[in-house]
């Protein structure tokens, strides 16, 4: 490596009779050394579109490798909010499944990749309120298609 203690040392009397100047040389050498060093790191760089592509094949390698499937038991699926923010999700999450409802219950099967799995879990179990009373207008009425 080329540093100020480095070169003094193997210079030496050369060193002794202008330090400043050999001090400066060393200087500029590192400095070189750095910017080659972030230039090459640079043109490395991934564009955000490489990127996007790299993940998402990385995702679909996962997906392919070890699948993971999912079954939600929903108590009611009628609300439109609830199946739309179910399917956004899911489409956003690369994920395929599908919802069946019954009188009684619903149940949501996902399949996909861990990692995409295991943020849609959070999803359904912590972010979604499945208790929460529809929309209703000012007779206390549901409003139709909440």
């Amino acid at each position: 490596k080329v540093r100020v203690n480095n070169l003094m040392r193997v210079l030496g009397t050369e060193a002794t009779q202008d330090p400043t100047a050999m001090e400066k040389f060393v200087r500029a050498e590192m400095e070189a050394r750095r910017s080659a060093h972030d230039q090459r790191n640079q043109d490395r760089k991934l564009t955000p579109e490489e990127r996007r592509a790299k993940e998402q094949a990385k995702m679909q390698k996962e997906a392919d490798e070890n699948p993971v499937v999912t079954i939600f038991k929903v108590g009611d699926l009628n609300s439109k909010q609830k199946k739309y923010k179910v399917s956004q999700n899911a489409t956003q999450f690369k994920l395929t499944g599908c919802a069946i409802q019954t009188p009684t219950c619903s149940f949501v099967v996902v399949e996909g990749g861990p990692k995409p799995t295991r943020k849609y879990v959070h999803l359904m179990l912590d972010r979604c309120k499945w208790d929460e009373d529809p929309l209703t207008d000012s007779n206390g009425n549901p409003v139709p298609g909440t």
